[in-house]
């Protein structure tokens, strides 16, 4: 509820508002039946409850009307600071839980979310990724994104990417 306030008042102080709808819901009770053109998300399927990913996927895609696009941006399990990154935050004691949290990206792949996809049969579905050095070096390697753009050409790095995006159609 209070990500909505937030969204709320964002909304208005761009005057976006009329624009905007938002109702309170959630994954594995929706009340959206063919009702979206687009449904993006962002950052959320690794945190997930595994046994109940398929589930709550398929009642996302629900919500989208027929010819309705999804995309999906997620973290990439294999990308070789992650695991070492979340393990420091956790163990350094800067970030308590982090592990917890974040552990979810080794089940929340680009074949396993492309898997699901298929079984709500999602057609045309794309990847691509995005990202080997991280974005927080931006302010030490000015040319990051120039780097990036590069790196992910390369077919062995690009599947070491940090981050993927995986869309599709119903």
């Amino acid at each position: 509820s209070q990500s909505l306030d937030e969204l709320h008042t964002l909304a208005v102080h761009q005057n976006l508002e009329r624009n905007l709808a938002l109702e309170k819901t959630d994954f594995e009770s929706p009340i959206f039946d063919n009702e979206f053109d687009l449904v993006i998300i962002g950052n959320v399927i690794h945190h997930f409850d595994p046994n109940k990913k398929q589930e709550i996927l398929s009642n996302i895609i629900k919500s989208l009307k027929p010819g309705g696009r999804i995309a999906i941006f997620e973290p990439n399990a294999y990308h070789p600071l992650y695991l070492p990154w979340y393990l420091f935050l956790e163990i350094s004691g800067r970030e308590r839980g982090i592990w917890q949290a974040e552990k979810g990206v080794f089940k929340s792949r680009i074949k396993d979310i492309k898997k699901m996809l298929l079984k709500n049969n999602i057609k045309d579905i794309q990847i691509k990724r995005h990202t080997i050095i991280p974005l927080r070096l931006k302010k030490v390697i000015k040319s990051v994104d120039r780097i990036n753009s590069f790196l992910t050409t390369i077919p062995i790095l690009k599947n070491l990417s940090a981050f993927f995006w995986i869309k599709g159609e119903k």
